[in-house]
């Protein structure tokens, strides 16, 4: 049983180049980089557990251009009536 624990931290702390241990930043559990992926929000997080696609609802729909083009898009000019009330 102990032989097994010593394999078991022997094969977890192993040094493997370029492949360096990270920390999710969901769960916090370490994991190698190759193990990490990075999220829609910039999170790093467990590439098998952790890792949420992004909701649908979350990306906006383009709307296309208006078909009716508008001749005058200037505002009218406006006319003040000025009328005396005698009380």
């Amino acid at each position: 049983m102990i032989g097994l624990f010593r394999q078991l931290i022997r094969d977890i702390e192993m040094y493997i180049p370029g492949d360096p241990w990270k920390a999710c930043d969901i769960c916090g559990f370490k994991r190698r980089s190759s193990e990490m992926a990075k999220s829609w929000d910039g999170y790093i997080v467990c590439a098998d557990t952790c890792l949420d696609p992004k909701h649908p609802s979350l990306i906006p729909h383009r709307l296309p251009p208006d078909r009716i083009m508008v001749r005058e898009s200037r505002p009218e000019k406006e006319t003040f009536i000025e009328v005396d009330y005698v009380v």
